[in-house]
């Protein structure tokens, strides 16, 4: 077990990540911690750099497909960390979203668009430049005029409000909501498609054979990659092969 004693920043751990590199990140109420298998490394606030993390306090750790690593912070904002120069910008604000963002999901789809999902509604963010993405941000720390940012609300596809609970990318491209409902939103279409009218579905997990699997209250919901939904008794064997070849379609 790891603590404070240990070098760890402080002792409510509220997301942690294992990046590719291998490193173990922990978001704690002070302090972003990165540990190595022998120690850690902390990031905390510096008034007198720019390009230091935006707050102390963090609780969801999301890392993209070019190795960067997102951060939300409490009444901050969301801030990136270019792991390769080890700066850390910061985006501030939503189109349409009031007060300081609290991002409740993240995922990253095969076109490159970053995901958010949030209390004010589903956001997606694309670079205006693609090359920012793999080679390197410009000199200057905020996000907010490096983006198209779209804001869409499940129910109707157009801009609008709604409380995005999770977010799951498939390897198809498409991406699952979970905003009280499932949808899911493929690759090529104009938005996203209602799935799965359930009160209250729970996590959503990638599927080995496609699409997701949905905890409900008494059983799971596999929604394959077509959008059709079959129910599998909470006594399956979890994410076996046989697990969605069981099931019986809803």
């Amino acid at each position: 077990m790891l603590t404070i004693a240990d070098g760890l920043s402080q002792g409510m751990i509220l997301a942690m990540i294992q990046t590719g590199d291998g490193f173990i990140w922990l978001a704690t109420k002070d302090g972003l911690n990165r540990y190595d298998g022998y120690g850690f490394d902390v990031f905390v606030n510096n008034p007198f750099d720019p390009y230091s993390i935006e707050g102390n306090e963090s609780n969801l750790l999301y890392e993209d497909h070019n190795a960067n690593i997102w951060i939300n912070l409490p009444h901050k904002g969301l801030d990136l960390l270019e792991k390769k120069t080890g700066k850390f910008y910061h985006l501030t604000r939503l189109p349409g979203y009031d007060g300081s963002i609290e991002v409740t999901s993240m995922a990253e789809t095969l076109d490159g668009s970053i995901w958010l999902g949030t209390p004010a509604g589903l956001y997606r963010l694309r670079w205006k430049n693609p090359l920012w993405a793999t080679e390197g941000l410009p000199d200057a720390p905020e996000l907010n005029d490096r983006f198209e940012i779209q804001c869409f609300q499940p129910e109707s596809s157009v801009p609008g409000r709604s409380h995005i609970f999770q977010l799951q990318a498939a390897a198809d491209g498409s991406l699952y909501i979970n905003s009280g409902k499932i949808y899911d939103w493929k690759p090529g279409y104009p938005g996203p498609v209602k799935r799965l009218d359930s009160d209250k579905p729970g996590p959503m997990y990638p599927s080995i054979r496609g699409g997701v699997m949905v905890v409900l209250d008494k059983s799971f919901a596999w929604i394959d990659p077509d959008g059709q939904n079959y129910l599998v008794p909470k006594t399956a064997p979890f994410f076996a092969p046989q697990f969605c070849g069981m099931a019986d379609k809803k």
